[in-house]
């Protein structure tokens, strides 16, 4: 699995948004892309313990194009998520475009909640 390395923006006045993601132990992330896109722009970077791997999702909300980054792997037991937790993840590396469509910083959905928690914020 290789991906582009992008850095994780946080707003230090959002203290503990993430509530245990991602972006709570590390500053940076690898957004992991299919084999053939990796050969094809020439992409180094491999996940790891302080770059963990994150996935793309893009939807169409409103008629409008809507991406954001979540961790590859499904929430903890329990949990649900993933939901964004106020950080963004962008680099200066120009592939980043050509893999997100548009060249500005995306959301990082790392934040999960318990159902209870969940039931009653989006209430």
């Amino acid at each position: 699995m290789k991906g582009l390395s992008c850095s994780i923006f946080k707003n230090p006045l959002f203290k503990d948004c993430a509530n245990g993601g991602l972006s709570e132990r590390v500053n940076n992330v690898i957004i992991v892309v299919t084999d053939e896109q990796a050969k094809e722009l020439s992409l180094p970077f491999e996940p790891s313990e302080s770059h963990p791997a994150v996935k793309l999702v893009k939807r169409t909300i409103c008629g409008e194009l809507y991406v954001h980054a979540e961790p590859i792997n499904p929430p903890p037991k329990g949990m649900v998520g993933w939901c964004a937790g106020g950080t963004f993840i962008e680099t200066s590396d120009s592939r980043y475009s050509k893999i997100v469509g548009h060249p500005y910083p995306i959301p990082l959905h790392d934040r999960c909640d318990t159902e209870e928690d969940f039931e009653a914020l989006t209430r």
